[in-house]
């Protein structure tokens, strides 16, 4: 039996970029509009869209509180926002051509259509949003994840990783795998307690799956003191600065870690590994070299990212030191390198 379409809803008032999109989807989804975001509040909610388009001359406070509670609400959680805008020579609103990566972070935004939209283009990406949404749906319904966090467990994430790579390569698009060591954390087990332990593994979960904005990203339990992070059309230099953004943010939480040799808190080290899906065995090839760059961060003390032979090793700086990945501000601080 054929899947229901995907039930899209474009926030957009009068304009022909919007109208020429809803005519581009109409072919495929089951195309819903409103003219404005206050009206959209009680459509995604009443409607529960498979994928929310999001007109960038409307953004604002009204779509940040609106994008902010579909990432709270359960029943909206997995929904992907796709942002619309002009292009590069276009008044895009205030999430245009000028917006800055950490503002297209913040947003959530899973992906972004410029002027002018190659039609084609934009149905397989609607496509492949759903898909992946719907994908997670299922997961979520049919496996357990781990008691209390909310993460995928290892099995799954085994499945998954096959079969993003698998799809990927159809398309030879990127995929980034990190793995993710809380840092000595057999001497917190050995002085807190395992259920202390176990706490604090899920408090850095947590933390990990909330600086993931996309939909299609996961977080997943590698082993008992790992987590991993699959982040699909994200190339090397985007997921070094994820795991960068991550490795500070669980140092900020500061939990106490009294029997570490590197700080007074929990700290993580960060093995980072991508490439395009083009050739054999991606998925065998992303965790070896993970788990060999996160062995090498441990090795040179820990609390770092490790994301290539011979690359830097980082302990600081995060997003400004790298600034806008993609080559451009229209574009997401991370992902899509291959669309």
């Amino acid at each position: 039996m054929a899947e229901d379409p995907a039930r899209v809803l474009v926030i957009g008032g009068d304009g022909e970029r919007v109208d020429t999109l809803c005519v581009t989807l109409a072919g495929d989804s089951d195309v819903h509009r409103v003219p404005d975001v206050d009206a959209a509040e009680g459509a995604v909610f009443g409607l529960r869209p498979d994928l929310v388009v999001l007109d960038a001359a409307l953004l604002g406070d009204r779509a940040r509180h609106l994008c902010a509670a579909l990432r709270a609400d359960t029943r909206t959680a997995m929904t992907p926002v796709v942002l619309l805008q002009a292009g590069a020579d276009g008044a895009g609103g205030a999430g245009g051509a000028g917006a800055s990566a950490r503002a297209w972070r913040d947003l959530g935004i899973a992906d972004v259509l410029s002027e002018p939209v190659d039609a084609d283009l934009a149905r397989a990406r609607v496509a492949w949003l759903v898909e992946l949404r719907r994908l997670r749906m299922d997961m979520a319904l049919a496996v357990r994840c781990e008691t209390g966090g909310g993460i995928m467990n290892r099995r799954v994430f085994d499945g998954l990783l096959r079969r993003e790579s698998g799809r990927l390569r159809r398309s030879d698009g990127s995929l980034a795998l990190l793995l993710l060591d809380i840092d000595h954390f057999r001497d917190f087990r050995a002085r807190h307690g395992a259920a202390a332990a176990e706490d604090c593994y899920h408090r850095v979960a947590d933390c990990v799956s909330a600086r993931l904005r996309r939909p299609p990203d996961v977080v997943s339990r590698f082993t008992a003191d790992q987590v991993a992070c699959l982040l699909p059309e994200t190339d090397l230099r985007g997921a070094r600065v994820v795991a960068e953004t991550i490795r500070e943010s669980v140092a900020a939480l500061a939990l106490p870690h009294g029997d570490s040799p590197v700080a007074d808190h929990v700290t993580v080290s960060v093995g980072v590994a991508a490439r395009r899906c083009s050739g054999p065995e991606v998925d065998a090839w992303l965790l070896s070299e993970c788990l060999e760059r996160l062995s090498r961060a441990r090795r040179e003390g820990c609390n770092r990212v490790v994301a290539g032979d011979g690359g830097p090793t980082l302990m600081g700086g995060g997003l400004e030191r790298f600034g806008a990945l993609s080559g451009g501000a229209d574009m997401p601080p991370y992902g899509y390198s291959a669309l």
